[in-house]
């Protein structure tokens, strides 16, 4: 343990522990990996227009699918580079513990992306967020060669900007509340990083804003007006 992680760890001994847990389990429940199951969820179940075509069962193999292929796979292959010892801990606190997981989610995401426009071509809006979270997480791969910076804004900030996005273009008051509520939660989950000293302020800010724009950017130049 490095004198930082030393300092940290007795700052959140010092702490409230109920603060610590809370901050803890939103840390989980709302990681990284959990972000492009929720976003595929809100565009095949949110918005009826764009995959009215579709039948639920199908709506539910395709969320299964992304489950599988963004979630379920990098955590197991995360639990094998902790049972053999390239990674310390899950919470992965380490800057350079993160390099090698977020390294492989990136290939991962990417040929799923690539995978979704070459051959599938299930839906345009379908394809493009996968590409525009593939290029987020890419880019916050680069960035943690030199600076820890927090792949749970960069989600969050991703996720909000697409929900900013879908209802920016088509009227539901219900996904609309969804989206005020979702900046509620990407506040809590920010402040939960900045409570548990993961992060300084910038790390988190420029998290959130890199997820946010990059994920915008992405999605209007590859599908224009939705």
């Amino acid at each position: 343990m490095t004198p930082q992680q030393a300092t940290i760890t007795q700052e959140n001994n010092e702490r409230p522990l109920l603060l610590v847990m809370l901050s803890n389990v939103v840390s989980m429940i709302l990681q990284p990996l959990v972000i492009p199951t929720l976003a595929f969820g809100v565009i095949l179940f949110g918005f009826p227009t764009l995959f009215g075509g579709y039948s639920f069962k199908i709506k539910m193999n395709l969320l299964v699918f992304v489950n599988l292929i963004t979630m379920v796979i990098p955590i197991l292959f995360i639990l094998m580079l902790k049972r053999f010892g390239f990674i310390k801990s899950l919470q992965m606190k380490d800057r350079t513990e993160r390099i090698i997981p977020m390294m492989v989610v990136s290939g991962i995401y990417v040929s799923l992306a690539v995978l979704l426009v070459t051959r599938l071509h299930i839906n345009p809006v379908f394809s493009s967020v996968m590409v525009s979270i593939a290029f987020v997480t890419a880019m916050v791969t680069m960035v943690t060669f030199f600076w820890q910076i927090s792949a749970h804004s960069a989600s969050v900030g991703g996720l909000l900007s697409l929900l900013f996005l879908l209802n920016a273009h088509i009227e539901n008051e219900l996904m609309y509340a969804a989206m005020l509520l979702f900046i509620i939660v990407s506040g809590v989950v920010m402040s939960a990083r900045l409570y548990l000293n993961a992060h300084s302020l910038a790390q988190v800010v420029a998290g959130f804003v890199l997820g946010f724009v990059v994920n915008l950017l992405v999605i209007l130049r590859l599908f224009g007006e939705i």
